[in-house]
């Protein structure tokens, strides 16, 4: 059996913490090969990442040195040759981290990305992960059997129980903003937006988070307000500067809410306060669905109908101000958070996780046998101490 890892935007932490463990487990009874190009804008592979592996000499690197390397974050320059050459390598499975979707789904085998594993607001560790058939197709979920959707959904409600009260305790409070009265309010996370995540290339709008919001503004036209919630990445390596004045060019249309970077988040503590979200790609629809607010999402993937998102601003406001705006239902939402935790997250440096695990995750999307397990292992994480 041939795996192939290929990894155009891996980060150095996601490879230690994430791909490493992977390699190492698989790497005992499969033959490996890693693509990937070398380093840089923070993505690639290097000598420190050779360094880390050094003890396993078996692992077949393919590193990519040339002068068009820094093309396969977003699109090789050279696609067709790229796909020739792992049609030559002839693997079994391939594993992306890629924000290329298009050229990886050209290659032979089975192809799955490696993507985050978290889902808002449910605490999961941030080095869980999720071998997905795309990029942000959120919220899939097969239809569930009534017992099955009873136990997912009875383990986890405790757990959405505590995270609600602790919510409403740590909410804003509407004398923190001055925020219209007679307008719709609306949320919207800002995503991550350093230069090692090539991910946005897939936004429908502008990639740079500041003229995201002035594109956003001149769709609102004055018809509601948004208050905006930075990621806390963002505010601790990028800072706050452009997103501000980005704000006050909007005369008025919308607040930058405060930094914040304790749990709850900024957009947790802000959620009981508005009337809808926006939001693109990140994790944050699941508090939509967790709260069962609106929600427009402004993503080229596709979105479950249990969310019932709006594709675009203009049909959620006008809904809004005739007070039938269609929203998720929260026990959907609990179920499909349920579903997700048992069935797709994991942990790769999980002692317990072996090869013939990692390969029914390639090859079963849904596995009803490892529900025990992943409910297990969040209960279990959520037990140990913070580090």
């Amino acid at each position: 059996m041939k795996i192939l890892f290929y990894l155009p935007v891996i980060t150095p932490w996601w490879f230690a913490h994430i791909v490493a463990p992977m390699i190492r487990r698989l790497s005992a009874e499969a033959e490996i090969v890693v693509l990937a190009p070398a380093p840089w804008s923070g993505t690639g592979i290097g000598p420190a990442e050779l360094e880390l592996m050094a003890d396993l000499p078996q692992i077949r690197w393919c590193l990519i040195e040339g002068e068009d390397h820094r093309s396969y974050r977003t699109r090789p320059a050279d696609p067709h040759g790229l796909v020739g050459f792992v049609t030559d390598l002839a693997p079994d499975y391939v594993i992306c981290r890629s924000a290329d979707r298009d050229t990886p789904r050209r290659f032979p085998g089975k192809v799955r990305f490696l993507m985050e594993g978290g889902v808002a607001p449910y605490p999961l560790p941030s080095h869980w992960v999720w071998l997905s058939e795309d990029l942000f197709d959120h919220g899939e979920m097969p239809a569930l059997e009534p017992d099955a959707r009873a136990a997912l959904t009875g383990w986890l409600r405790p757990l959405a129980d505590r995270l609600r009260a602790r919510m409403a305790r740590a909410a804003y409070g509407p004398e923190d903003f001055n925020w219209p009265d007679a307008l719709p309010r609306l949320l919207m996370p800002i995503e991550y937006a350093h230069h090692e995540n090539f991910f946005q290339m897939h936004r429908p709008g502008p990639e740079a988070n500041d003229a995201l919001v002035l594109h956003i503004a001149q769709q609102l036209r004055g018809r509601a307000f948004v208050a905006l919630a930075n990621h806390p990445l963002n505010d601790l390596y990028l800072g706050r500067g452009a997103l501000q004045a980005a704000v006050a060019a909007t005369r008025g249309q919308m607040t930058l809410l405060p930094e914040c970077r304790d749990a709850p988040s900024a957009t947790e503590r802000a959620a009981g306060l508005v009337d809808a979200m926006i939001v693109g790609d990140s994790k944050a629809f699941g508090l939509a669905g967790f709260l069962g607010l609106p929600m427009a999402r402004l993503s080229r993937f596709k979105t479950a109908a249990w969310l019932n998102a709006y594709p675009a601003l203009d049909p959620l406001i006008a809904d809004l101000k005739r007070g039938r705006a269609r929203a998720p239902s929260p026990e959907d939402a609990l179920a499909w958070a349920a579903f997700h935790i048992a069935n797709n997250a994991f942990d790769p440096a999980d002692p317990a996780l072996d090869f013939g695990d990692i390969i029914d995750r390639l090859d079963r999307s849904v596995a009803p046998e490892r529900w025990a397990a992943g409910m297990a292992r969040l209960d279990a994480a959520l037990m140990e101490p913070a580090a």
